[in-house]
């Protein structure tokens, strides 16, 4: 039989129900909806306050200039008027910095619930890891004269450390007034020199040092088409980041300013001209890679000026080769001249200065880590490790600061 009419109370009871249940759906998908379009903002906070507790953890001023140098990071990623307030940073004892934030994202869907921001707060923190001492390391694991100073050349690194990995007897070899001043140089092999040969302090025995770049990655575009092929630069001009294929050579005289940006020199030299003038120093990383002897070959009386890009995942790096390359040495010819800030990194290939190349000390710091180092006729090479006064922070495997976040809702 059928049951007895259901009351009209109940009936709108499971109605008002309903409705309220699906508000409350509605309202959850709203907020699931704001949550996710405003993710992008949460992020660009959270890479803000990443960046001013990096900042703030490599500078190495007090904490007046510390916090200030944090500020100027965080508002510079995130120049938004959203925020409650500036972020906090708190300096700690072992130069470690903490950076918080708190910002009101505005909402759409909640709004109509009387919701009209949503509340986030982030925070990150930096601590620097121990510095790596060595301005000048020689990978090469087991070859003789790894490091060769010859006929009145020098390297001048009174502030770091000169390393050389080769457990050759004769690893370092000085020889007609070649000398070495440091701070420290150490080998995992031994040395010789002549007479007229000093190393100051004398070289100390060390265990060999891995590769602390081994894992830098190439950069995004080094697989990327051509923008050039066999460019030759023939008058003063200002050229933009790209792939450069094959042979790139700047002609004698002349002078080239490199706008910001990673530089790939693929499948041949980069060549530098006698008396040509090479300025990329703001923010620039040329990256060397492929067949046909891809290196950087800087000729007689010409001068280089290169400082490495300040962020970035090659921040801190001048010159690449890529870890894997056959090419001939790198060269810094007769009477030419340097001027880089950053890294020269050449794991698998020599470096050589010849005939009064100089690598000038004008630059606030340098390391040069290559698979073998030659000095010759006059050359000198000057690596100083003031990082303090540098914009271009050290990269992270090399003593940079490093950082964790959090991000709170």
């Amino acid at each position: 039989m059928p049951g007895p009419p259901r009351n009209r109370n109940d009936q709108g009871s499971i109605a008002s129900l309903f409705a309220l249940s699906l508000a409350a759906l509605v309202l959850c998908a709203g907020a699931a909806v704001d949550y996710l379009h405003r993710l992008k903002d949460i992020t660009e906070l959270q890479t803000a306050v990443d960046a001013a507790a990096l900042s703030a953890a490599a500078h190495q001023g007090d904490e007046k200039t510390r916090r200030a140098a944090g500020l100027s990071a965080f508002m510079a990623n995130y120049p938004h008027e959203d925020c409650v307030t500036e972020p906090e940073i708190t300096l700690g004892a072992n130069r470690d910095a903490t950076v918080t934030a708190s910002c009101n994202v505005p909402t759409a869907f909640l709004s109509l619930a009387g919701y009209d921001a949503m509340s986030v707060s982030v925070m990150a923190k930096a601590m620097r890891r121990a510095p790596f001492a060595a301005c000048v390391l020689v990978l090469d694991p087991d070859s003789k004269e790894t490091l060769y100073i010859n006929s009145d050349s020098s390297i001048q690194a009174p502030d770091c450390v000169v390393h050389v990995n080769s457990t050759d007897p004769e690893s370092l070899r000085g020889n007609s007034s070649g000398d070495i001043v440091s701070k420290k140089t150490c080998l995992a092999g031994g040395h010789a020199a002549d007479k007229s040969s000093t190393f100051m302090p004398k070289p100390v025995a060390c265990p060999a040092l891995a590769d602390p770049l081994a894992r830098l990655p190439e950069p995004a575009a080094a697989s990327g088409s051509c923008d050039h092929t066999d460019l030759v630069i023939k008058k003063s001009t200002t050229v933009d980041p790209g792939v450069y294929c094959k042979k790139t050579e700047v002609q004698n005289g002349v002078t080239v300013t490199f706008k910001p940006g990673i530089y790939i020199f693929r499948d041949g030299e980069f060549v530098v001209n006698s008396g040509a003038t090479v300025l990329a120093n703001s923010g620039v990383m040329f990256y060397h890679t492929g067949s046909n002897n891809a290196r950087l070959n800087v000729n007689s009386g010409s001068h280089v000026e290169i400082k490495a890009p300040s962020s970035g995942p090659q921040a801190g790096i001048a010159v690449f080769q890529e870890h894997d390359s056959t090419a001939d040495h790198s060269i810094l010819n007769s009477d030419s001249s340097s001027r880089i800030e950053g890294v020269i990194y050449f794991p698998n290939t020599p470096l050589h200065l010849n005939s009064a190349g100089k690598l000038a000390k004008s630059a606030p710091w340098t390391i040069v880590i290559v698979k073998e180092l030659l000095l010759n006729s006059h050359s000198v090479m000057h690596v100083k490790a003031d990082f303090e006064s540098s914009t271009v922070p050290r990269p992270e495997a090399l003593g940079g600061a490093t950082s964790s976040a959090v991000v709170r809702l």
